[in-house]
């Protein structure tokens, strides 16, 4: 299959072998040609395939939406393994890899019939339940076809043994605000141990959508290195368990941490936490805003930005006029710059619009904030709708009511990478200076 890259020019395209080595994998029977460095997701989007899935109640077509493993529309099956997340997923030799969720398959899928026999919508919890021999039939039908994906084809690979660590600052998210934070805690402070998490493969978060944030990521994630901040990657909080905690560890917080890294669980306890968590990528409502080829705005930037890839010749970025964000003007700009012929539309007349092979449709809508870890430990939310939605509630400093818990940057009301860097770094002072008394 084809690849559509930007060619290298004096702009700073990332050359091939930035890439990784070129591999071949099986994708639904055909080879398609990927690179070790890209994910799943972006390697069918280079080759053409925008269609990974289908939806579980209509059965309607579904691509990848935000390119970070957050919306759950790019799950595919690889290597027998169901619900793989495409985006997060990293291309290998020899990978085997089928779209799920359909009958008997993507393209031509039965089970999408159901959005024709209900065209007013379907309250699947009052269907067939007039007569005893009826419901029961339709519960048996239901349950062959509900669920998302099938079970595996073995067992899943057994994770070593969960380790203990403990730390005295750990940092969650190594977005704008993490990287600064845990920057800013490490110099104040170079004896302290600090760890920052982050479950992409990469540190930078909304840093890898801006043109030339990418580099700037790079640069402050090697600070970090050599401040001896360690650094996880691809590693999840699965959540804070406040009723777990060892008893040889008085200084710690209540409580542990619990962190899937790559190949064991991690129950992670420490002096304080930093919550730099970011925001969620959104959607805005048009007519069939839901289809293969429209992404998030942030996800475009990422894509052609981060991953040099181009996404399309053409693209329609959809707005909101009456929240209008600064990041719409400067992916336009940075895509006009490649040579992407960019159109704007605002969100009422989005209805006719239409991805395909040469155009893409980029959704600007407000980020939201992810609250849950820093709610989880203790510290309360509220709602600021010009600025995301539901965020967390603390101070200027980033010090919660929750004596051992800051927040900074998106968290706390969406407020762009410039703007998230500059309160992580101040955040991390406040931090850096907590440790310091002790």
């Amino acid at each position: 299959m084809v690849r559509t890259r930007l060619p290298s020019n004096p702009r700073g395209i990332m050359p091939p072998q930035d890439l990784g080595a070129p591999l071949e994998f099986d994708f639904e029977g055909q080879p398609v040609r990927g690179y070790a460095h890209e994910t799943l997701a972006e390697a069918l989007w280079a080759a053409g395939i925008r269609k990974l899935s289908r939806s579980p109640k209509y059965h309607r077509p579904r691509g990848a939406f935000c390119f970070a493993g957050q919306c759950g529309t790019c799950l595919v099956r690889v290597d027998g393994r169901p619900n793989v997340r495409a985006c997060q997923q990293l291309v290998s030799a020899h990978m085997v890899c089928e779209r799920q969720n359909a009958f008997p398959d993507a393209d031509v899928d039965v089970l999408r019939a159901a959005d024709w026999l209900f065209p007013q919508g379907m309250d699947h919890h009052h269907l067939m339940t007039g007569t005893k021999v009826g419901n029961a039939m339709f519960v048996r039908l239901v349950r062959e076809m509900g669920g998302t994906g099938t079970l595996p084809d073995r067992p899943n690979e057994q994770f070593g043994p969960a380790q203990h660590v403990v730390f005295d600052v750990v940092v969650v998210g190594a977005g704008p605000a993490g990287l600064a934070a845990s920057l800013a805690i490490a110099e104040r402070n170079p004896q302290a141990r600090v760890l920052l998490i982050d479950q992409q493969r990469q540190a930078g978060g909304s840093w890898l959508a801006e043109p030339d944030g990418a580099a700037h990521a790079q640069s402050q994630a090697a600070a970090l290195r050599a401040q001896g901040v360690e650094l996880w990657l691809q590693s999840t909080v699965l959540g804070h368990y406040s009723e777990d905690r060892t008893q040889t560890n008085a200084g710690c917080a209540p409580g542990m941490m619990a962190v899937l890294r790559p190949d064991h669980v991690a129950m992670v306890e420490a002096r304080l936490f930093v919550c730099t968590t970011g925001a969620y990528e959104q959607n805005l409502p048009f007519a069939r805003n839901d289809q293969p080829g429209v992404v998030a705005a942030r996800a475009c930037g990422r894509l052609v930005f981060g991953q040099r890839l181009l996404m399309a010749p053409t693209a329609t970025l959809v707005f909101d006029p009456d929240l209008r964000l600064d990041y719409t003007d400067r992916l336009r700009a940075g895509l006009q710059s490649l040579g992407v012929e960019v159109t704007q539309m605002a969100v009422a007349q989005a209805h006719n619009v239409r991805p395909g092979q040469t155009k893409v449709v980029a959704v600007a809508a407000m980020p939201a904030p992810a609250f849950e870890l820093p709610r989880q430990l203790g510290v309360p939310v509220g709602m600021q709708s010009a600025r995301g939605g539901f965020s967390a509630q603390a101070l200027e400093d980033g010090s919660t009511q929750v004596p051992f818990v800051f927040v900074a940057g998106d968290v706390c009301g969406y407020m762009g990478p410039h703007n998230a860097e500059t309160h992580g770094r101040a955040v991390g002072r406040t931090v850096g200076l907590s440790l310091a008394k002790g």
